[in-house]
């Protein structure tokens, strides 16, 4: 089964979509699957290995990685590749990324099932997510299967983003494999930084997007209140993002409590620095489904993170009773408190339900598993009638939009997508048997002049 992931966040860019995508092309390959990506992200070293094939559309992309829309660019390029390799299956991640919602209205023109995952949630009230919420709508309604992260996920979609979807949605989370030298030796092992528990000097990890919805403001109030509690401790901030420059403006050292900016590190990075951390702080405002939680769970780090979105039902899945002792509001008085909490609870009990959570967690969302998942749903899609470019022009017209407007400029996009497709495609089969009937000829003249001995 040939199968094109199409999305904007794609390595080299680094973040949770663009890791799980990459995880889970290679663990597809695994099952039979040959693999392509296609991304606007301009690809500084080639990133193609023996399990994917990575491909970039040359289209103008804006600071947050998110590409600006140009169809006729998109679809050219898009069909170039289809008539090369001769897609089954269409994969598009996240509902943000403008190519992977040109990718769903492309796939449908073309007669290739399409699946849609989405893996944030939307806070409704921000300038660029209500334009691009009755885009996302049409678009949508050409999806032949939505996948979610959460089930958090899927009622933010219906109830924020007012989107009607047409078929059930499945609830498949990211992958975050476990770190390759970590076992139950290890485990207990990485339990010893616990051995005086509390410890003299605390060490804490914030490893995420430097964006307000990750709860970056509230890093600066956190450090002040444990400087304030007289709290020695190292905080160690991974990430990088827009706020990054207000984080700079913090003091590094103030009343025994020194902030360290990493920067943007590489997983195998991330995963060395919560190895040797005590908490990691999760503060976000918005989450489909927290990957740092996990790592940090696996690497027996304690997560205090704030309840919102998929990262309760994330944590409650792991360990029910850390999540009942470090899920707060996110707010520095309560991350603090939750944080302070934690150094009265006994070592012993402590690192027994530490040790519990870590091994569940490097055994619950490993490659085989949710690959195996992803793979269920591409097979019963192949297995369906072959989808039409007139049953989309249906779906799209009964499809709920906020602005009557956008479905008939979307109407005219899909219309003019599918003629697009279909010329080219006539186009391309001319050109093939013209050149091959051309060489053919040239085969013959070439047999005809040579002498007979």
């Amino acid at each position: 089964m040939k199968t094109l992931i199409i999305s904007d966040f794609t390595y080299p860019q680094m973040g949770g979509v663009e890791k799980h995508i990459h995880d889970l092309g290679e663990a597809l390959a695994k099952h039979g699957c040959e693999v392509h990506v296609a991304t606007g992200v301009k690809l500084s070293t080639p990133m193609s290995t023996s399990q994917i094939t990575y491909h970039t559309i040359p289209v103008q992309s804006l600071s947050c990685g998110v590409s600006l829309p140009c169809y006729s660019l998109e679809v050219l390029w898009l069909s170039k590749l289809h008539q090369t390799y001769g897609f089954d299956i269409v994969h598009c991640h996240q509902s943000y990324s403008v190519l992977a919602l040109t990718g769903l209205l492309w796939a449908r023109a073309a007669g290739i099932p399409a699946v849609l995952t989405e893996h944030s949630m939307a806070r409704g009230d921000v300038f660029y997510e209500m334009l691009l919420s009755p885009i996302r709508q049409c678009s949508l309604a050409l999806a032949h299967q939505v996948i979610c992260v959460s089930h958090e996920c899927e009622d933010n979609m219906r109830s924020l983003r007012h989107i009607s979807l047409q078929h059930p949605v499945d609830i498949i989370p990211n992958i975050i494999p476990s770190s390759p030298r970590l076992s139950d030796t290890d485990v207990l092992g990485g339990c010893k930084k616990f051995q005086n528990w509390p410890p003299r000097r605390l060490r804490i990890a914030f490893v995420q997007r430097l964006v307000q919805r990750k709860g970056t403001d509230l890093i600066g109030p956190l450090v002040a209140l444990l400087a304030a509690n007289k709290v020695e401790a190292d905080v160690y901030v991974a990430g990088s993002g827009p706020m990054e420059a207000h984080l700079k403006k913090l003091p590094m050292y103030q009343e025994g409590v020194r902030l360290l900016l990493l920067g943007a590190l590489p997983n195998e990075e991330v995963r060395l620095l919560l190895s040797t951390c005590h908490i990691s702080v999760i503060p976000s405002y918005l989450e489909a489904f927290s990957m740092v939680l996990v790592e940090a769970l696996q690497e027996t780090c304690i997560p205090v993170a704030s309840w919102v979105g998929g990262t309760s039902s994330v944590y409650k899945n792991v360990s029910p009773w850390l999540a009942s002792r470090c899920l707060c509001s996110p707010s520095a008085e309560e991350l603090y408190q939750c944080i302070f909490n934690l150094q009265q609870i006994p070592q012993r009990l402590l690192v027994k339900e530490l040790v519990a959570a870590s091994k569940l967690a490097c055994t619950k969302y490993t490659p085989d598993i949710i690959s195996k998942k992803v793979y269920n749903v591409y097979e019963g899609l192949y297995s369906q009638p072959y989808p039409t470019w007139l049953s989309g022009i249906l779906d799209v017209w009964r499809a709920e939009v906020d602005y009557l407007i956008f479905k008939v400029w979307f109407f005219i996009i899909f219309t003019s997508t599918t003629i697009f497709h279909k010329v080219y495609t006539i186009a391309q089969r001319f050109w093939y048997r013209g050149t091959r009937s051309r060489s053919t000829s040239l085969c013959i003249q070439a047999v005809q002049i040579r002498p007979i001995n």
